[in-house]
């Protein structure tokens, strides 16, 4: 017997075709792969300001995460500025990770989108060290004065630990799904600074307590964790020494005892006689602020070096060990 109201089954059929429709909406919203496959998800896109942040940002971020280092190799991040069109590339950014503590003054001029940037160093202010320097002449920046806040953390390695969680955090805000593998890869990374922080402090036992100069205040944050006595100058290693500091130099030489200059690069050999005449010992340390020359970023690697060549200057004294009765 056919239906007596056909108002009831033109709605039934109606129903039908959206139920249909709805269905094959959803098979059909994975994409542009084959019916029933799931979206790939989203991959975070994030920016670094310089060398040190950009290792610990790989390290913490590991496959979850597009990591792009905006500095070119041998370019200063206090006197860089970046491109219109790497400007560009930043406004789509997921989070951009710079240094902090003065670092990049480029972030004061350039206007981001609110929650992109991160200060990896904003949780350590009560930790920096505000530098007295005078103003000398050197480089292509012209005048240059080393005053204020020392923004070369990542030295100290404890530091350099503190970052790469303001780092995992920030990563895992932008990325609940991950959060869990970027704490794993915060982990891993902490255990790698803590050994190297006791490195440090093996390396450090045959330390004197003489006091050194250094050629520029880039090693601060190491030598306030271990107890290095520094005495900082702003000599370039490719130009003529300011003649007011190496006389400082030389005072401080009879006076301090100073035997010996930390360099972030080697002073060319016309350079290096004038400070060789004052007696003082030229030493290589990596301020671990960029690569090697043709060599990639190796932030634990640059400052073992640092560690075997400290040890040279002050080796420890042997300890005895008694044969077993």
């Amino acid at each position: 017997m056919g239906d007596s109201h056909p108002g009831r089954w033109m709605m039934t059929w109606f129903a039908a075709l959206i139920l249909m429709g709805s269905s094959t909406m959803v098979s059909c919203s994975g994409g542009s792969g084959e019916a029933g496959e799931e979206a790939a998800p989203t991959r975070l896109s994030i920016y670094t300001s310089c060398f040190p942040v950009d290792y610990l940002a790989r390290r913490v971020a590991g496959e979850h995460a597009d990591v792009t280092h905006i500095l070119p190799v041998g370019e200063d991040p206090p006197e860089w500025t970046p491109s219109v069109e790497i400007v560009g590339q930043l406004q789509g950014a997921d989070r951009i990770l710079i240094n902090g503590a003065g670092f990049e003054s480029w972030v004061t001029t350039i206007t981001l989108p609110d929650g992109l940037l991160v200060d990896t160093t904003a949780g350590v202010h009560g930790r920096l060290i505000h530098i007295e320097g005078d103003t000398h002449s050197h480089g292509k920046e012209g005048e240059h004065t080393h005053h204020g806040t020392d923004p070369h953390t990542w030295s100290d390695p404890t530091l350099a630990a503190a970052q790469a969680t303001a780092i995992r955090d920030a990563l895992a805000e932008a990325d609940a799904a991950h959060a869990e593998a970027f704490t794993a890869n915060l982990d891993e990374l902490v255990a790698d600074l803590n050994a190297l922080d006791a490195e440090y402090k093996a390396a450090s036992e045959g330390y004197t307590g003489e006091l050194m100069a250094t050629s520029h205040p880039a090693f601060n944050y190491v030598g306030k964790r271990y107890g290095w006595k520094l005495s900082n100058y702003g000599f370039e290693p490719d130009e003529a020494p300011d003649a007011e500091q190496l006389e400082r130099l030389k005072a401080q030489v009879k006076d301090d005892g100073i035997q010996r200059m930390l360099w972030e690069s080697m002073p060319a050999d016309e350079q290096r006689a004038a400070f060789e005449a004052t007696g003082v010992q030229i030493v290589f340390l990596d301020p671990l602020e960029q690569p090697p020359d043709g060599e990639s970023y190796d932030y634990l690697a640059q400052a073992r070096a640092n560690i075997q060549t400290f040890q040279t200057l002050f080796p420890a004294a042997a300890v005895e060990v008694s044969p077993n009765p």
